[in-house]
């Protein structure tokens, strides 16, 4: 939370735990734990500071669960994934983690348990990046998250109850979207909204204010887009 602690991901799989020290007027990087249980490079990260929680992926194509306070693997999240996993996002509460993995993004719980799952057709449209976005700041009453895409679209969705999904025929573009789940979680992923002009090639990474009113979207090219 003090910004002391680094995480990183390693070639060989290994996730390493750091703490940032301050020597004198300089700081180092002083190793607690190197954390190992996938077996090939750590493509992506990120933390879950609501519960303490490091979640990793790998090219080992898996999802894997580790707990900062005692610095050991906890679980398996996910496993089998078609392509290894770009990005990942936790929620604020950190209650459901978000998964992009090529043309496929998916929804799960922290205890793993498969919530929703969008899949693209089209090599283009794979995701890069996906996250969940600030509530009620956004105005939606179900859970939004915002995917980027290799050929630079960026998409909005929210996770609603099967019942109230509409039906597959609506704007251009939606027939390449498949929306479902693995298991009876009984949720779907809609498509709110989807924007190609602000971004041509690929976005790589979307962030939000520390007060969920501004979102920023980055692309290979280095371009930052507010929103």
């Amino acid at each position: 939370d003090d910004g002391s602690v680094l995480v990183t991901g390693g070639g060989e799989g290994d996730v390493c735990v750091w703490r940032v020290e301050r020597e004198g007027k300089s700081r180092q990087l002083h190793l607690r734990q190197r954390l190992c249980a996938h077996s090939g490079a750590v493509t992506c990260l990120t933390l879950s500071e609501a519960h303490r929680l490091i979640v990793s992926g790998a090219a080992d194509r898996t999802v894997l669960l580790w707990d900062t306070n005692r610095l050991r693997f906890m679980r398996e999240l996910l496993c089998g994934l078609k392509e290894a996993p770009s990005s990942l996002s936790t929620s604020e509460t950190g209650s459901s983690v978000v998964v992009a993995a090529g043309r496929e993004m998916r929804i799960l719980s922290i205890n793993g348990v498969p919530l929703a799952a969008a899949r693209m057709d089209a090599e283009e449209e794979s995701f890069q990046c996906a996250r969940p976005l600030g509530w009620p700041e956004w105005g939606c009453d179900h859970p939004v998250f915002v995917s980027g895409h290799q050929g630079g679209v960026v998409r909005f969705w929210r996770l609603i109850p099967r019942r109230f999904v509409k039906s597959s025929s609506g704007p251009q573009g939606w027939s390449a979207v498949h929306s479902d789940a693995q298991g009876d979680s009984g949720l779907r992923l809609e498509m709110l909204l989807q924007d190609a002009r602000s971004h041509q090639i690929a976005v790589t990474c979307i962030r939000m204010s520390q007060d969920n009113h501004s979102m920023y979207t980055g692309d290979s090219s280095g371009k930052v887009v507010m929103w």
